[in-house]
């Protein structure tokens, strides 16, 4: 109705108002302002207007005056030239103009009058039947403002209650009303009445208790204004500071010991213990307040007793591990440098050589070697390699000091070092090339991603385990012995006989 510039629109005629379908998605939320001027005196030629002059609500119903009963939408474009046509009507037509504006502005305003006033009376009568509810027993219940025998609750031989708990808490809201409009009256306070009493604080809104906290502030400024007329308002300040000067039973009797005790702790691990039973208790502002008195507290040392009884729990001692210095054992690091000085952990190169130095003063000039392994490679083999002889290692700590003691460069190519290596690793990355290809050519995306962690399985394992598992006398495994697998299946000269049984089988090989 907003939309066509009907107003005066009130609640009894709304109910015999019928909108069809087509006006309903054309002027409801589906309406868009068309670019052409839409007054319906319109002359000349219809083109899309660069102004933003549009047509208002009074516009709109004047048009409707005009016109009869000819529809404009509000907010649709007007040309300069209809609007001082539109001026020039409405001048003739002053008088029945404004008499209309005068029944229809009367109108709008009974309407609206009718609307809040039913609002209010709306809610007045749910707050009260909400009171009735938590406070009657189920068969007691009476409907508002209705007689015992109408009400669908109502037995017979039951008394109605509802009426006098309803004119009980009337009665006592006015007597409040009644004594604070006394008081505002003396301090020449003005003041707004309570509407309604807060039953219980848990069952309330969060809107109702909003509003009695503000209206609690509000009159006990009243009261600090009649007991003070001159400073009521430093009054009301000294009033709600009273919590921080002087706190609850609790904390003088508890907390006040506790600040003590840490104010006469002598290391921060006692402090935060003692912090930590009572770090949740307060907010942060509040125990920086409460500490005045006795040390400053930071915010960085509340979240550390904070952390401390989350992690450890309020007032708990954490428990400190003793760690003791040894002196390393020599037989542990012969073991471990005979397990790294293994040919298949370096590789010679051909060129360069180092200085090594003897405690004697002597030096010995050695070739460059390559390690083919990584220091966290070669530490974690150990580690296993330990506990299959069941031997107890040096610290991880101690092996990586041990390898930067021993220098050797690591290998980054292997062109011109091992063409052996180098051509397996290239053929590896040929293998995962066509599995990209068979990827993009449609083949499942689940099995290209299998193939590839088998091939980095398969190249780890030529790289490192296969080394530590070749031996030349003593491998069951026919993939393991040095003398099976570099032997010739034709040429007898090129064979050698094993002297063991080759009757295991390896799963990784």
């Amino acid at each position: 109705m907003a939309r066509v510039g009907i107003r005066g629109m009130s609640a009894t005629r709304f109910t015999h108002v019928t909108i069809c379908p087509r006006h309903r998605h054309s002027l409801g939320r589906f309406w868009r302002a068309p670019k052409s001027c839409q007054y319906p005196g319109h002359t000349g030629k219809v083109t899309s207007l660069a102004g933003k002059h549009v047509i208002n609500f009074q516009m709109a119903d004047e048009i409707c005056f005009l016109f009869g009963k000819t529809i404009t939408a509000v907010g649709s474009p007007i040309c300069t030239s209809c609007r001082m046509k539109h001026a020039e009507r409405l001048a003739a037509l002053g008088m029945q103009i404004s008499d209309k504006d005068t029944r229809e502005q009367t109108a709008a305003a009974a309407g609206k009058e009718f609307q809040r006033s039913a609002k209010a009376n709306a809610k007045t009568a749910i707050s009260a039947h909400a009171v009735q509810m938590q406070t009657t027993p189920f068969r007691q219940l009476l409907a508002p403002e209705s007689s015992p025998i109408s009400s669908p609750c109502w037995t017979p031989g039951v008394a109605p209650t509802g009426t006098s708990l309803r004119s009980e808490s009337t009665e006592s809201l006015s007597a409040y009303n009644k004594a604070m409009d006394e008081i505002a009256s003396k301090v020449a306070v003005e003041r707004k009445p309570l509407t309604s009493q807060l039953d219980s604080w848990e069952r309330s809104t969060a809107e109702k208790r909003q509003y009695c906290i503000q209206k609690a502030t509000e009159d006990c400024m009243v009261v600090c204004d009649g007991i003070a007329p001159n400073d009521g308002k430093k009054l009301f300040e000294a009033m709600r500071s009273t919590d921080l000067e002087n706190p609850d039973p609790i904390a003088d009797d508890l907390v006040r010991t506790l600040m003590n005790a840490y104010k006469k702790a002598t290391n921060r691990s006692t402090k935060t213990q003692i912090l930590s039973l009572y770090a949740y208790k307060y907010s942060i502002s509040t125990l920086k307040k409460l500490h005045l008195p006795y040390v400053k507290l930071s915010t960085r040392q509340i979240h550390r007793a904070r952390c401390h009884a989350r992690s450890l729990g309020p007032g708990s001692v954490p428990e400190q591990k003793i760690h003791h210095r040894v002196r390393i054992d020599m037989s542990k690091v012969d073991h471990f440098i005979e397990f790294i000085n293994r040919p298949y952990f370096y590789q010679d190169v051909s060129f360069g050589t180092k200085l090594l130095k003897l405690d004697s003063g002597e030096t010995i000039e050695m070739p460059n070697v390559v390690r083919t392994l990584t220091r966290s490679t070669m530490i974690s083999q150990y580690i296993q390699f330990c506990q299959e002889e069941k031997c107890e290692p040096l610290s991880r700590s101690s092996l990586f000091k041990i390898l930067e003691v021993k220098e050797a460069s690591q290998r980054k190519s292997l062109q011109g070092l091992d063409n052996t290596a180098a051509d397996g690793s290239a053929t590896f990355q040929t293998v995962e090339r066509i599995v990209d290809a068979l990827e993009k050519g449609g083949l499942a995306r689940q099995w290209c991603t299998e193939v590839k962690e088998r091939l980095k399985d398969a190249k780890r394992y030529l790289k490192i385990g296969y080394r530590v598992h070749c031996k030349p006398e003593t491998a069951t495994c026919p993939d393991h012995c040095r003398n099976f697998a570099l032997s010739d299946e034709q040429d007898t000269d090129f064979q050698e006989s094993c002297t063991h049984q080759l009757s295991e089988t390896c799963d990784d090989c």
